[in-house]
């Protein structure tokens, strides 16, 4: 009976580690990250070489950016496929500029 939390225990620590977001094999340059197809709908308020740089180093970055003026966080990873791109609204989570 011990032998259950074990495996919940390593299946729960498994996808854990899995989601955890690592730097991508080859670096991502400007170009390819302006002409990426999800990042293109997005003005992308923060320095792009310090986006592209945390990019490159963590795999993984969250921005400010707008989309049909509407202000929304970008998070964007860098994927041996290219690049993946989630928006979230920022009303939707209680987010103002005055914060």
């Amino acid at each position: 009976m011990k032998l259950i939390p074990f495996i919940s225990t390593t299946i729960f620590l498994t996808s854990l580690l899995s989601s955890c977001s690592i730097a991508p094999d080859k670096e991502i340059t400007q170009k390819e990250f302006l002409r990426s197809r999800g990042v293109a709908y997005y003005v992308i308020e923060d320095d792009i070489d310090g986006v592209l740089k945390v990019l490159n180093n963590k795999g993984e970055v969250v921005v400010n950016s707008t989309r049909f003026d509407k202000p929304v966080y970008l998070q964007i990873f860098a994927t041996p496929d290219g690049i993946e791109v989630r928006q979230f609204n920022k009303e939707d989570y209680g987010f103002t500029d005055n914060d």
